[in-house]
């Protein structure tokens, strides 16, 4: 065997290992990014229950899916509702809040699997998974 053959099993050896110990970069699986008419075909008359990118716990009914109110956890513990009114643009829902320092948030939201993650489009934070509740259990 000449040393240029071995030198090139070795290197396709070394590949081989870099392979079997979980070295290769994995490719990241491509994100389903709903539309702004299947976000408001899912939330319209429907409750989205979870907890924001700040851990605090919301619920947020959407009577109609052109409007908004938010129940909600301040940070010194008390209890808020706030309302808004919603758009939507290509992959894009955005709300503008009647809490002015608030202004206009606007979200993504994806499917993995069963579940929905929305995600802020400025700051690009997963609120994590959500739950969508069937009507306003709430009585928001």
């Amino acid at each position: 065997m000449t040393r240029s053959t071995r030198s090139t099993m070795s290197l396709a050896g070394l590949a081989c290992l870099a392979l079997l110990s979980g070295c290769a970069e994995t490719p990241s699986k491509p994100v389903d990014l709903m539309t702004g008419d299947e976000m408001k075909a899912l939330i319209a008359g429907n409750t989205v229950e979870g907890t924001n990118a700040a851990g605090a716990h919301y619920q947020a009914y959407h009577p109609d899916g052109e409007h908004v109110v938010l129940k909600y956890k301040e940070p010194n513990g008390q209890t808020s509702v706030i309302k808004g009114s919603m758009t939507s643009q290509a992959k894009v829902i955005c709300t503008a809040w009647e809490r002015k320092d608030w202004g206009t948030q606007c979200y993504q939201y994806e499917r993995e699997g069963d579940k929905i993650v929305y995600r802020n489009v400025k700051d690009k934070k997963d609120t994590g998974p959500v739950n969508v509740l069937p009507g306003n259990p709430y009585k928001l």
